[in-house]
């Protein structure tokens, strides 16, 4: 299945809302923490239904001593180069709201995480 630069899309914030709404119900800080670490693993998830590899890793590390998260795992990760319009996905990725590569059916072939 292909997957490149193109399939991170960036939703308006009005359809974001109406079709990502889990990403924006946390009222505290902690339910935030975990609604980030649920997406992260279901994330994963998706990405082996995708694009199973034998003997795949996926390591999460909680270090709360010094307050971070260590994600480490083997698979596609996001696509990095230019989008048609001319913006870098990965810039898209993390740095435009509502950016992400499961808004269009093509990349993912199931997707139950909130965010791409």
């Amino acid at each position: 299945m292909s997957y490149g630069a193109n399939d991170i899309k960036t939703l308006s914030a009005g359809k974001a809302f109406r079709q990502k709404l889990g990403m924006y119900l946390t009222g505290e800080k902690q339910e935030a923490i975990n609604l980030g670490l649920r997406e992260l693993i279901v994330n994963v998830q998706d990405e082996y239904e995708v694009y199973p590899k034998p003997n795949s890793v996926c390591e999460i590390t909680l270090d709360t001593k010094n307050r971070t998260i260590t994600v480490k795992d083997e698979f596609r990760g996001i696509p990095v180069g230019k989008r048609e319009d001319g913006i870098n996905s990965l810039t898209a990725a993390f740095l435009i709201p509502h950016s992400g590569g499961k808004h269009e059916e093509g990349a993912y072939s199931s997707a139950i995480g909130c965010n791409g």
